[in-house]
């Protein structure tokens, strides 16, 4: 996921936003102390940073918006992480500002508020608060990049057969049991909010029921077939492949292929 152990923390660490991007474009030069100062209180209190619009910052977001291609190079070439912060499901294209920049344009190229996510979770997210609004772990100041971390997981709830032959699963995307309750209703806050729960089952459910038309290449009896889809499912974590990872977990649990083998044998 990431290059190197802890290569995102040492990235981020390094020489911060304007300093690097004022070699660049002329728009930044002579302003690297100001900004800079506020990137370093975004580091140190990002969770009580004052949400306040300063005007004298605006041509930042326009700065931003016409080093657009830059910036993303400078992201995403370095950190090869293959997942949205967000949803876990696709593949990062778009940068986020945390804090939007229409309300903190303070923050539009503090390397730290800018955050790696997927085009429809970015659309979602929109320039609501990620704090008071959402309730969202930062991805790179909790370590979420760095700890291989998802905060919700997916639960079977029921499994049909219909008129076509596919087995079509009902799971629910929530948050992690292990959690506090605090984080908790957080997690479920951000899942409901930025519809999660429907765009992970979509994504999993059609990944299942390819899996089910393959059934009989997975193994010759229920119980080859839930050793490979345990072995499966450790291999696609450790890849943070979480589509895959979550449908062979379900598939893995105990009595899981005995009863889809069930459902696929019924006439």
């Amino acid at each position: 996921m990431i290059k190197g152990k802890g290569f995102l923390k040492n990235y981020l660490s390094g020489e911060d936003d304007v300093t690097i991007l004022s070699r660049k474009h002329h728009s930044l030069r002579g302003h690297e102390e100001a900004v800079g100062s506020y990137g370093d209180d975004y580091i140190n209190s990002y969770r009580n940073c004052p949400i306040r619009r300063i005007r004298q910052y605006d041509y930042l977001i326009n700065s931003y918006n016409n080093s657009r291609n830059t910036i993303e190079k400078e992201f995403f070439d370095p950190v090869d992480s293959n997942f949205c912060y967000l949803c876990g499901l696709n593949e990062p294209q778009t940068l986020d500002h945390f804090h939007p920049s229409s309300s903190t344009p303070q923050f539009s190229i503090t390397r730290h508020n800018l955050i790696r996510c997927c085009g429809k979770c970015n659309s979602k997210k929109s320039d609501r608060l990620p704090l008071s609004d959402l309730n969202l772990r930062h991805p790179y100041l909790d370590n979420i990049y760095n700890n291989h971390e998802i905060l919700f997981d997916v639960f079977f709830n029921a499994a049909i057969k219909n008129i076509e032959g596919d087995i079509i699963f009902d799971i629910e995307t929530r948050a992690k049991d292990e959690l506090s309750n605090y984080f908790k209703r957080q997690i479920n806050k951000a899942i409901k909010e930025l519809e999660i729960n429907l765009r992970v089952s979509r994504r999993v459910n059609t990944y299942l029921t390819t899996i089910c038309r393959e059934w009989n290449s997975y193994g010759s009896t229920n119980r080859e077939r839930q050793a490979n889809f345990r072995r499966f499912r450790n291999r696609e974590f450790r890849r943070s492949n979480y589509k895959e990872f979550f449908a062979y977990k379900i598939l893995a649990e105990p009595g899981m292929t005995t009863f889809i083998d069930q459902l696929i044998r019924q006439p």
